[in-house]
């Protein structure tokens, strides 16, 4: 309706008088989302040359993200629910905290950079490498880490898989973190796009010589909607080497669409010294195999190098 307003105006349809009266009637609408702010994380939402962005406020820090007006989004969900994976993200708070000043972190299926964004908030230090397929999601990731000042990212526009190849990816343009190489959601909001996947395996080798950093990681949080057995396939040389704690998404009904359940991956990780964990009343509870889906996070621990970390993780 603004945009209308002004276009009558300089096409000078209306009359001065009209304009301002009908764009008076107009602007209300930008105070109805006070009600946004009142007893909120989100602290304010500004109107930018560059977008509209929220400002968020955790335990101890801000993160600023900008809103897609064609998307249900992390921020709109941050915006009308106060939370978003509150407890995964309390988890990772303390399982970064176990690395020191500098870890070195993956954020595999990064859609806006929620996560890695997050720690790089509580970690100023650390390098966080930030993996997204999808271009248009690739380039708000990108403006995000602009927005919040952030130093020592390093972003890919490509996905982690089993192979490296070109393929077919479902691309769901009102809820991007649905997007998947399977038709997750199959909706007519959701589009075909092609998009380059690569081995995590490869790309190491390949990026160490200009980023040292790369080779090595503490931390790898794998959210992609059902493909999270491919990644770990993919870059399973990089896993044995440096056994990270791992964070997965494991959601039966996603992985049904890819071929395979959730304990391929307990079963894959675990031939390489990994146990599997649920967050379970501030703590972690080890568990075997799954069998439904009131979790859809888990964590993986290796049993030699985490039994520190584990030990004062249990719940008790």
């Amino acid at each position: 309706m603004i945009q209308e307003l002004k276009e009558d105006y300089l096409s000078k349809s209306r009359t001065k008088e009209e304009l301002y009266h009908d764009f008076y009637e107009a602007r209300k609408e930008l105070f109805d989302y006070l009600w946004v702010l009142e007893d909120s994380i989100c602290q304010k939402i500004v109107l930018s040359r560059e977008g509209v962005y929220a400002e968020f406020a955790f335990d101890g820090y801000n993160l600023k993200l900008y809103c897609d007006p064609d998307e249900s989004d992390i921020s709109l969900q941050l915006m009308m629910r106060n939370t978003y994976e509150t407890e995964e993200l309390s988890m990772v708070r303390r399982v970064v905290s176990f690395f020191g000043d500098n870890p070195v972190i993956y954020d595999v299926g990064a859609n806006i950079g929620y996560y890695g964004l997050s720690i790089k908030k509580w970690k100023p230090g650390s390098e966080v490498f930030f993996f997204e397929p999808v271009p248009q999601t690739y380039k708000r990731l990108n403006n995000n880490i602009l927005l919040n000042g952030m130093n020592g990212c390093h972003t890919f526009n490509f996905g982690l898989y089993n192979r490296e190849c070109e393929t077919e990816f479902y691309y769901d343009i009102v809820e991007s973190g649905a997007s998947s190489l399977s038709d997750l959601l199959e909706r007519q909001t959701t589009e075909k796009i092609h998009v380059r996947m690569r081995k995590l395996d490869n790309v190491v080798e390949e990026e160490s010589a200009s980023c040292p950093s790369i080779s090595t990681v503490d931390f790898l949080k794998c959210d992609v909607e059902g493909a999270e057995l491919f990644v770990y396939q993919g870059g399973i040389e990089t896993i044995k080497r440096n056994k990270p704690v791992i964070l997965s998404e494991m959601y039966r009904k996603w992985e049904a669409k890819q071929g395979y359940h959730p304990n391929d991956i307990i079963n894959l990780l675990s031939q390489i010294g990994y146990g599997c964990y649920v967050i379970d009343q501030g703590g972690i509870r080890e568990i075997e195999t799954v069998t439904h889906n009131k979790e859809t996070n888990y964590l993986f621990f290796h049993k030699q190098k985490h039994s520190r970390m584990v030990a004062e993780l249990l719940r008790r």
